[in-house]
């Protein structure tokens, strides 16, 4: 059964995203290869491979919105915010239903201590992906920092009980309380 015969018989919304995804990843020559090669190299703690691997998917892939995501979580994770903040943001451009785009941009805003904006950004990722533990704890450390601190705690509590990490979900609940 393809992804495509798949999505014709009917899937549920958030599996046929998922569909939508691999059918578009599949479609763009190179693009699967290249999304493998970064992250094999972020996974490897290789960021500056990571970064001319993203740097050349881009170059050869052009407005695809995963190849853009991907540079922008480089970028991030090598500290460099405004940097993945312009790439999470042209990402989005190219797809404004991204989850990962969202959720990722929202992270970055927020690490620059823009609480307002982040919120938002993660309250959309929350509402295209409902059950992504990672943006419920970001959205927790957002709602906090915004003033909503019973809001904060539903967040990382529905975290918890969609399986974060207990650690994770203590340490935010500790912010949060602080």
């Amino acid at each position: 059964l393809t992804a495509q015969r798949a999505l014709d018989l009917g899937l549920g919304e958030a599996t046929a995203q998922q569909a939508q995804r691999l059918l578009r990843q599949a479609s763009v020559p190179g693009l699967w290869q290249g999304l493998q090669l970064v992250e094999k190299a972020v996974a490897a703690g290789q960021l500056t491979s990571a970064l001319e691997a993203s740097r050349a998917l881009v170059r050869r892939v052009g407005p695809v919105a995963e190849a853009w995501l991907l540079f922008g979580v480089v970028q991030h994770k090598l500290g460099r915010l405004r940097r993945a903040e312009r790439l999470l943001r042209r990402a989005l451009r190219y797809d404004d239903a991204s989850p990962e785009s969202c959720a990722r941009l929202g992270a970055v805003v927020l690490q620059d201590g823009r609480a307002q904006e982040a919120h938002a950004l993660l309250t959309r990722a929350h509402e295209l992906a409902p059950d992504d533990t990672a943006t419920l704890l970001h959205l927790a450390q957002a709602a906090a920092l915004c003033g909503s601190a019973e809001a904060a705690e539903q967040h990382a509590r529905r975290a918890a009980a969609l399986g974060a990490a207990p650690e994770l979900v203590e340490a935010v609940l500790r912010e949060i309380a602080a």
